[in-house]
């Protein structure tokens, strides 16, 4: 296990530094690099494991994967990240910078977190269910969420 994990990281360091050097060459941002490219790559093998999962009825446990895989990157893959940099540095602390994107990242995923208790989690009428339109409207605002987040990028929203 801790050979194939570390496998996975020197791999993925590489991937990371083609992707840069990659977007350097052709002129792409490198935040718009992680709004897609990245998070599309980190993210296809749950898209594929949820839909997997949801196709089979087992809808309770694709939901709780899709809110439990960001947690623990967020928390343990953020955490073990800065304090890794932060050992191997020396420092007891790391600037950082919490700009228009990530704000607006935050604001899209706490309204649909509303939106799924409210749509899903709350038995209004008796029902604890997505209707099929709510895939089609988690769908849309993902696309807002990538249409925003390329305006920032392109300096047209501030």
């Amino acid at each position: 296990f801790v050979l194939a994990a570390t496998w996975i990281d020197v791999i993925a360091n590489e991937l990371v530094a083609l992707l840069q050097s990659m977007g350097v060459l052709l002129g792409v941002d490198q935040d718009l690099l992680g709004l897609t490219v990245l998070a599309w790559g980190n993210s296809i093998g749950d898209l594929s494991t949820n839909i997997a999962m949801a196709k089979k009825g087992l809808g309770n446990m694709s939901m709780t994967a899709c809110f439990a895989g960001p947690v623990f990157n967020m928390l343990v893959g953020l955490g073990l990240g800065f304090s890794t940099l932060l050992y191997s540095t020396g420092r007891s602390s790391f600037p950082v910078r919490l700009d228009t994107k990530v704000g607006i990242g935050i604001a899209m995923l706490v309204v649909y977190c509303v939106a799924v208790i409210i749509a899903g989690a709350l038995p209004l009428g008796g029902r604890r269910r997505l209707p099929r339109e709510f895939g089609y409207l988690a769908v849309m605002w993902y696309a807002l969420y990538l249409l925003m987040g390329s305006l920032v990028v392109a300096g047209l929203i501030k």
